[in-house]
């Protein structure tokens, strides 16, 4: 099954979105969503922080998934209502093409 691709501006507008489509579970790619490729922890950790703090507000939202092809990782993953998790060396894009049966 495909599905369409929606390019947006910023997290604000994703979470817009999130909310639009009122979905239980998001994943967002960390370059450049949350944190850029060259910035360092302390970018990362305000980045995850804010992301956090702002789906919090999102209702129906409930599982945020962070996903990054890189190594790092946040120091602390802060507490929110929503559940965090953090998908480091996640080798995207997933390619299912040579699994498939022909």
């Amino acid at each position: 099954m495909r599905s369409g691709y929606e390019r947006l501006a910023g997290l604000d507008e994703a979470l817009a979105r999130v909310q639009q489509l009122s979905v239980q579970t998001a994943i967002f790619d960390v370059e450049p969503l949350i944190a850029h490729w060259d910035s360092g922890q302390e970018a990362l950790d305000q980045g995850v922080a804010q992301a956090l703090t702002k789906a919090d507000a999102v209702p129906g939202l409930k599982v945020v998934c962070f996903s990054t092809n890189s190594l790092r990782r946040p120091l602390v993953m802060p507490t929110t209502q929503v559940r965090a998790v953090y998908l480091s060396a996640a080798g995207k894009p997933l390619r299912i093409s040579q699994y498939l049966e022909r």
